[in-house]
């Protein structure tokens, strides 16, 4: 079996900026002599994973560098901001383990088990991957005219993906990276989105036509999420700041455009603003 334990981060109530860092197979065992000594002591995260030692160490060592005062005189605490000290921790568990850890806010809930939430995904079912909806799937046949919206230019079809404009055929997201107006940061484009079909624009066709069976885009992996939520608040380069969010390194303000997105997607939040369980988002999204 394998050689599991915690590494934790305590808080002091009556020292609000600073921390102890332990390690434990029993967090709940450990604490006990210690809540005798100092009954304000409690657990604000703690880490399980096989690399506890090294995870503990490492922690250990960078707060060291980074804290005001390496150690309070005369106590096992460090000087330094409890939220500081857990980013810290978030930030190197990955690097020893990337998809064996788990971990867990002061009250025992679970935010985040790489290991298992891949388990889980695998084990469930599946109704197949989304297919991506051709033109003809929308009514649309050879030499139909479509209008890009942004420009209000006419294009001919060519076939199911294909489309001429001037004697040159294009995918729809090629000749949208091409002719439209204001490039985003990524370069990258949803072409239906951009697309018009007798005054309908061509996602409005494609949703009519789509069974009514619910199913919507699948996603494997948080990478593929961010984008789907991203291209799905306008802006697919923005993924990354949704990276961040399931990540736990940004907050998402309750008044942010991406909260409505993450929240209607099924993710929760936790008091502080920060997601719960990225895995958690409805699939298909």
């Amino acid at each position: 079996m394998e050689d599991k334990g915690f590494v934790y981060i305590l808080k002091d109530s009556h020292f609000k900026r600073g921390v102890k860092i332990g390690r434990a197979h029993d967090v709940d065992k450990r604490m006990r002599p210690m809540l005798t000594a100092n009954p304000w002591l409690s657990v604000y995260i703690k880490v399980e994973t096989s690399k506890w030692k090294e995870l503990e160490k490492a922690v250990h060592n960078v707060i060291k560098l980074v804290a005001k005062t390496k150690q309070v005189k005369n106590s096992e605490f460090y000087l330094i901001e409890p939220e500081k000290a857990k980013k810290i921790m978030l930030e190197l568990a990955p690097l020893f383990d990337k998809d064996d850890f788990t971990i867990y806010l002061g009250d025992g809930t679970a935010v985040c088990a790489p290991r298992k939430e891949r388990e889980a995904r695998a084990k469930a079912p599946r109704s197949g991957k989304s297919k991506s909806v051709g033109l003809s799937a929308l009514g649309i046949k050879p030499n139909d005219k479509l209008v890009f919206i942004p420009t209000g230019l006419v294009v001919a079809v060519v076939d199911d993906k294909t489309i001429e404009y001037k004697g040159k055929r294009y995918s729809l997201s090629g000749f949208t990276k091409e002719f439209i107006p204001n490039r985003n940061a990524s370069g990258a484009y949803q072409g239906p989105k951009y697309f018009s079909y007798k005054g309908k624009p061509l996602l409005k066709l494609r949703n009519e036509c789509s069974p009514s069976n619910g199913d919507g885009e699948r996603w494997d992996g948080k990478t593929q999420l961010a984008k789907l939520i991203a291209r799905r608040g306008g802006n697919e380069g923005a993924f990354g700041g949704i990276l961040h969010y399931f990540g736990r390194m940004r907050r998402c303000a309750k008044t942010s455009k991406w909260r409505e997105l993450l929240e209607s997607a099924g993710i929760k939040f936790d008091a502080n603003d920060y997601v719960i369980n990225w895995a958690a988002a409805k699939n298909p999204l």
